[in-house]
């Protein structure tokens, strides 16, 4: 649910429907401000878990290795209309 509404909030910020796909240059033209309150919002109902700082933290802490990233946080990609793990021997 937490993603969910994140994502929201980000296509409000850009002014882009619900149903879009976020391109490499969007992500400048987020404010700051929208990022430091949605990462501030997800830590606090989180109890620090979760948010982009606490995840940037992760990926260093795991020498910028994607793969190992997504092995410690467990991250998941839609296939087809269900939520799958994603099989990290596979990404580069």
């Amino acid at each position: 649910m937490a993603d969910i509404e994140t994502w929201n909030l980000i296509c409000t910020s850009l002014g882009k429907s619900r149903n879009s796909k976020l391109l490499d240059l969007d992500i400048r033209k987020i404010p700051c401000n929208d990022f430091l309150n949605i990462d501030l919002l997800s830590q606090r109902y989180s109890e620090g878990r979760f948010g982009f700082s606490v995840k940037s933290d992760i990926f260093d802490t795991e020498g910028g290795d994607y793969k190992s990233f997504c092995d410690r946080i467990g991250y998941r990609f839609k296939l087809a209309s269900r939520l799958v793990w994603i099989d990290t021997s596979r990404v580069s």
